[in-house]
């Protein structure tokens, strides 16, 4: 199979820059960070989302644009890492003070990187670590046992 050479040099000049400059996956980035909870505030709140004309809802035979999530979220205050202070998760979790956590945190900036149109890459770009980061992933560890595990909502 041969690779096709695109005819644009900034589409070629795009590409190269994703070869040479370390664009990686999501989960190359991803780094486990061990801690312990000192603090938790979980927030509860409606989003209302415009829904397009296709999958358009009715209730009583009127026509409904948009309609209203239950959003979850929480932020964690942690110690135990010399950098990290808060951790906030998109999602439904049971952690408390005083729990041990890991916490899977993506320690990188998305980027996209155009390949051959109409097609884009999206890579991520390694960074250090950050006082407040987003966590996909929480296991709650009890002695050296993985107790419960929650994963992060999608937007």
């Amino acid at each position: 199979m041969t690779e096709f050479t695109p005819v644009d040099p900034a589409v070629a000049e795009r590409e190269l820059r994703y070869q040479l400059h370390g664009g990686v996956s999501r989960k190359d980035v991803t780094v486990k960070v061990a801690c312990k909870v000192l603090q938790a505030v979980y927030f509860n709140e409606l989003k209302t989302v415009a829904l397009p004309q296709d999958v358009m809802q009715y209730q009583f035979g009127v026509p409904m644009p948009e309609i209203q999530q239950r959003v979850h979220r929480a932020e964690l205050e942690v110690a135990g890492h010399p950098v990290l202070r808060k951790i906030q998760f998109n999602g439904k979790c049971r952690i408390e003070a005083g729990d041990t956590i890991d916490a899977y945190v993506v320690c990188g900036d998305e980027r996209t990187f155009y390949a051959t149109p109409p097609k884009t890459r999206r890579a991520y770009e390694k960074r250090e670590m950050r006082r407040i980061e987003v966590a996909d992933r929480i296991e709650k560890i009890h002695g050296e046992t993985v107790c419960a595990t929650y994963h992060a909502e999608q937007p």
